[in-house]
């Protein structure tokens, strides 16, 4: 299994939307959705500004540690694991409430605590691997 790789969630105050940062040492990588569908991460020197590289995220259950949901700001279309977990957007059926009903779009975080500073900061953690985003195999089932 490959480990959690941290993901610093950014929200646009103008969009109403979150982006998804990835750093690696200097760098800085945003998830951005490309036209094919494709799910990429790409290097940029500042925040982005374009539609691509936001997503409104929400929770499928009231519950803390519940599963969320990434809609592509750009496509609408939601963030979709496949059998082989790579990651791809999605048209998919929702129900009454507005909530997908595919559950390979239900995301869960590992949420955990970093005290490397003096302040504790929140992160996220997902799986990578390569330029693609990937759940873990229990996420990832039914």
């Amino acid at each position: 299994m490959i480990p959690p790789t941290e993901f610093h969630l950014e929200k646009s105050a103008d969009k109403q939307a979150n982006a998804l940062r990835y750093r690696s040492g200097d760098d800085n990588y945003y998830l951005a959705v490309e036209k094919s569908g494709q799910v990429k991460l790409r290097k940029l020197d500042g925040f982005p500004s374009e539609d691509k590289y936001f997503f409104r995220i929400k929770s499928i259950g009231p519950e803390i540690e519940t599963f969320h949901t990434f809609k592509s700001l750009k496509t609408e279309e939601y963030l979709h694991c496949g059998n082989d977990g790579n990651l791809f957007m999605n048209v998919v059926k929702t129900f009454d409430n507005g909530k997908p009903t595919d559950r390979k779009t239900w995301f869960r975080w590992f949420n955990y605590l970093s005290s490397s500073t003096t302040q504790s900061t929140h992160k996220h953690g997902v799986q990578y691997r390569e330029e693609y985003i990937r759940k873990s195999d229990e996420s990832c089932t039914e």
